[in-house]
């Protein structure tokens, strides 16, 4: 069992189907991961970490190794903390309408 980071790649089991896909989000006992047809799987982790009640959902089989994160997200990112500024200015009166 490896500690995954966001950003690295998995392959995830559901019902005998074996599919790719990137953490995007880690909590302190599930991962969060977007497989590569664009679903988002909210509580994953390792088949070992789980309840046998929850094996029977999607788990984790195999580390693929590390994802690159796209260019977009980083050009979102930088927008949403100037975003995120210029609110903060607003907030304190610094910037009027």
């Amino acid at each position: 069992m490896i500690k995954l980071k966001i950003g690295d790649k998995v392959q995830m089991y559901f019902l005998g189907a074996i599919e790719e896909g990137v953490v995007y989000d880690k909590s302190s006992d599930w991962y969060k991961v977007r497989l590569n047809d664009g679903t988002n799987l909210p509580r994953s982790n390792w088949k070992k970490a789980i309840s046998d009640r929850d094996a029977r959902f999607w788990h984790i089989v195999s580390y693929v190794g590390k994802g690159k994160v796209s260019s977009t997200a980083k050009k979102s990112m930088a927008g949403l903390k100037e975003a995120f500024d210029k609110q903060k200015e607003f907030i304190k009166g610094k910037i009027q309408k």
